[in-house]
Order: structure tokens, then C-alpha cells, then sequence
């Protein structure tokens, strides 16, 4: 099965000298039940359709291609990375035509809802409320941070890109209560404790991915970093499986036997 177009976002936050990530549990009645993950999910038509009709991001179509080393339809993977986002905790990262983040404390907070309860229930796309607000999406600030594909043994497969970017100031995290059931900040020391002992389920990608922000202290640091990388320096992880002596052992790109 060829695995189908997918967005995740690591929203993150400074505590002092320690980096926290947004990590929500979802339902047990969705894909990867009760597991904790990044908010995210596939890339949908409208997401493909609105980039190649629009100018919705900061950078072109190729730009955002080459960025992340896709033929075409680059600007879709930062499209449904930021719908989902919203749709999921209903952080939005999108820039009005001042270049600023759209600020939930003002008056307009209960518009934001509106919209987002519209977009839940398929009354309204993400491309319709772009157009009304007149919103773009700075990709410069939303930075790809890895590059995960499921096994090709699984029965439902995805190609999902990671990105990282900084929590807005003046918005609030509401998990949308169906596909997502609980949110929580966590340094990625801390969720990665809580999977030793059991009190967290995840998978590999996500896994890996709290383990690639422990080698920074700082968003700043960390954000540079990635800012500086070429589409080359993240390569795709596709995990295989041996058996050897017995046990299946999961392998990665660069491991030896892989």
C-alpha cells in the first residue's frame, strides 16, 4: 500500500532552560488509540487544491517543495500541518496582513471559534476562512524537523513530515474533545521517562522525535538549527523488521542488517 501524505506539528515552548512540547492523548476510538502524539494528520484534498491555487504561504509552491524534497505540492504539507493544528487544539498559525499571529485575548476570540467549530463540522474549509481573513502562513517559522513513513507491512501507511514551531502568545490550547481526549506540556525528558515506566504509550516517531529535542536547551538553538538544514540533511526513516534468534528486532536507516 503507498503510503498516503501526512502532517505533524510539535508546538513547543520555553520553561526556563528547558523545552516543553504539546502532547495530546487520543480516543480510543480513533487511528493509534490512547497513544500521545503531536497534533497532526493526513493531508486532504482541500489542502493539496488550496495551495496550488493560491498564495497562502510566505514562500512559492517550488520553495516549499524543494524544502522538503517533494516533486510538487510542497505547500500542502504546511497547509494541513497548520489546519490540523487548529482543528486538533485549536492553536492558530496563521499571519493576518500586519504579519502577526492572530490574538484569541482580543474581541475576535469567539470569531476564532466559530470558525474552528465550522471547520470541525465541514461547514466551512480552511481555505474559505484563510480568504475572509485575509491570513497566510509564514513557513519560514514552521520548520521541518523529520520525515517518519509506517512500515510497509501495515495495512494503513503515511509519508508524515515533522515540523517544529513556537506556541503563540495569547492562545490557548483546547483539544477538540473527539480525536483528541487530553493535552498536556511536557519536556521531552519527562515523556520520555513516563514511556519507561509505562505511564505514556507512544510510538517510534514520536519517540525519536523527543529524543532529537533533548540535544537543545533553547527553541532559539533549536530553531536555527533546523532553519539552517537542506532538504538532504533530513532523510526519510522507513523502520524494517529481522528476526533474529527468535525476536523480531526493528531496524532503521543506518543500522547495521537494515
Amino acid at each position: 500500500m503507498e503510503p498516503s501524505p501526512a502532517s505533524t506539528i510539535l508546538l513547543l515552548r520555553q520553561k526556563q532552560d528547558v523545552i516543553e512540547v504539546l502532547m495530546a492523548k487520543r480516543s480510543h476510538k480513533t487511528d493509534f488509540a490512547s497513544l500521545y502524539v503531536f497534533p497532526g494528520g493526513k493531508v486532504d484534498q482541500d489542502d493539496i487544491s488550496f495551495g496550488a491555487e493560491s498564495t497562502v504561504c510566505d514562500l512559492n509552491e517550488g520553495q516549499l517543495s524543494n524544502r522538503i524534497n517533494v516533486e510538487s505540492g510542497g505547500s500542502s504539507f504546511w497547509i494541513a500541518a497548520v489546519r490540523e493544528c487548529f482543528e486538533e487544539v485549536g492553536v492558530l498559525l496563521t499571519h493576518n496582513s500586519e504579519d502577526k499571529l492572530p490574538n484569541f485575548k482580543e474581541n475576535k476570540k469567539e470569531r476564532y471559534i466559530d470558525y474552528r467549530n465550522q471547520l470541525l463540522r465541514k461547514k466551512i474549509s480552511f481555505k474559505q476562512i484563510c480568504e475572509k481573513e485575509n491570513f497566510f502562513i509564514k513557513s519560514t517559522e514552521i520548520v521541518p524537523f523529520a520525515h517518519w513513513i509506517t512500515p510497509e507491512f501495515a495495512t494503513r501507511r503515511y509519508d508524515t513530515r515533522f515540523f517544529i514551531t513556537r506556541m503563540p502568545e495569547n492562545q490557548d490550547i483546547n483539544h477538540d474533545g473527539n480525536e483528541l481526549i487530553e493535552n498536556i506540556w511536557i519536556s521531552p525528558q519527562s515523556a520520555l521517562q513516563k514511556v519507561q515506566e509505562g505511564k505514556m504509550q507512544m510510538i517510534l516517531p514520536t519517540i525519536k522525535c523527543l529524543e532529537q529535542l533533548m540535544e537543545f536547551e533553547s527553541i532559539d538553538n533549536l530553531m536555527a538549527h533546523y532553519q539552517s538544514l537542506d532538504a538532504k540533511d533530513i532523510q526519510p526513516n522507513l523502520p524494517k523488521f529481522v528476526k533474529k534468534d527468535g525476536q523480531w528486532k526493528e531496524l532503521l536507516p543506518g543500522d547495521e542488517g537494515y
